[in-house]
């Protein structure tokens, strides 16, 4: 093998020489004298020895730190600055090595933010009357705050705000308020989104359009035939979507209910559906149903209310109905007027709340008081069974006792024989 790099004398780190030595070996692996292997002519190694170079320590070497930067927040809480540095030379041998952090940041100092709020606009002002033309005003204020939540703004002078908002900020508005009997128009609703004409929910087309509306506040009901419904405004738009439409009702309600159309968004809008497939909003039997506890179907014929049975007529009409026998309340379902106000025993009413005459469970299951009742009776019967034996053995013991003997008297008439 090689040996260690050997430098010249004194040297601690440079230029210096790698050497190794070269011998004979037997087919056992012993060493032989170099005269068997020259007597072979084996081939000898060229290079016995090499230039090689020991490193002297270097250190890392970094740049100087950049001055710092501005401040990511031009004002209020929460901005830092930053600056860094560079690595001219890496570390060499057993120098020192570099660092690893390159970057250093700092909190900015805190300067307070001036900012122009806009007010909420005040309600119409008419000069010299009560309806009419007027005009909508809102105030423009200079705030102060540090962009945070926790400290609230404060009004300081415009002059720290610096130069006013541009002027589509308008602090002045004209507006109106309908008198009496006009037909107020409300103002523009937002566009809505951008919709494609579609068959099978498939386009066809690139350009979508968009629509908005703004309809008439009817002051007086008298008034109503001269005010127009609604009115529609629609523009070109792009990326608009395919929907769908469909009729959307509620529930029946004294033979009324509400019908709306909903987009497949989920929105309900105004046109989209087919007016020819709109579902009626009331339903009518002909001939009307006045029949006692009649009532229209859905269908449009009349029916009978539950617990009743339909009588038809030979013309496929309802003649009258009658009431199902058996279908007629249980008492235990009834209650009286009295039963609702009289008072209930709370405590009463939570311990009994779960007893019942019915022996089984919703579930099926018998009630858990079935099984008491039971194992009563049973513990009853072998009671009277009992009773009854004893009461039997007793009597039987009564009767076989012998009867007891009367003494033998004995009379004397005075007869000698005696």
């Amino acid at each position: 093998d090689w040996s260690t790099c050997q430098l010249s004398e004194n040297a601690t780190c440079g230029q210096g020489i790698q050497r190794r030595l070269v011998s004979c070996m037997r087919s056992d692996g012993k060493s032989v004298t170099m005269n068997y292997c020259e007597q072979l002519n084996l081939e000898k190694p060229e290079k016995l020895s090499i230039h090689c170079l020991v490193e002297c320590a270097v250190n890392c070497q970094l740049s100087k730190w950049s001055t710092w930067s501005e401040c990511s927040n031009t004002c209020g809480t929460g901005g830092q600055m930053i600056r860094t540095r560079s690595i001219i030379m890496q570390a060499q041998g057993e120098g020192r090595l570099c660092p690893t952090q390159l970057t250093q940041y700092r909190n900015c100092p805190v300067k307070p933010c001036y900012t122009w709020i806009l007010g909420t606009w005040s309600p119409c002002k008419v000069e010299g009357g009560q309806c009419g033309e007027g005009f909508q005003i809102r105030n423009l204020t200079c705030m102060v705050h540090d962009a945070s939540m926790s400290v609230p703004s404060k009004q300081v002078e415009n002059a720290l705000c610096g130069e006013l908002p541009s002027k589509d900020n308008a602090l002045q508005l004209p507006c109106s308020v309908p008198c009496p009997g006009d037909c107020h128009l409300t103002g523009w609703s937002e566009w809505s989104s951008c919709e494609l004409t579609c068959i099978d929910g498939r386009s066809f087309e690139t350009t979508g359009r968009q629509s908005r509306s703004r309809t008439f506040i009817i002051q007086s009901f008298e008034n109503q035939d001269n005010c127009p419904e609604q009115v529609l405004e629609t523009r070109p738009c792009s990326g608009g979507k395919c929907y769908n439409y469909a009729w959307k009702t509620s529930l029946w309600r004294d033979n009324e209910r509400t019908v709306w159309c909903q987009r497949s968004d989920g929105v309900n809008v105004t046109g989209g559906c087919s007016v020819q497939t709109q579902p009626a909003e009331t339903r009518h039997c002909n001939p009307e149903c006045k029949k006692p506890f009649t009532y229209c179907t859905q269908s449009g014929v009349c029916s009978c209310e539950r617990g009743y049975t339909e009588i038809m007529r030979s013309n496929g009409f309802l003649d009258y109905c009658m009431k199902v026998p058996g279908s007629e309340d249980k008492k235990a379902d009834v209650k009286t007027s009295a039963g609702k106000n009289k008072p209930v025993n709370s405590k009463m009413h939570d311990i009994f709340k779960g007893w019942s005459i019915q022996p089984f469970n919703p579930d099926g299951r018998l009630k858990i008081w079935v099984y008491g009742v039971s194992a009563g009776g049973f513990l009853i019967i072998l009671f009277l069974i009992f009773t009854s034996y004893l009461v039997c053995k007793k009597t039987k013991q009564h009767q076989s006792t012998p009867p007891q003997q009367k003494p033998l008297t004995f009379a004397y008439d005075g007869d000698l024989d005696m």
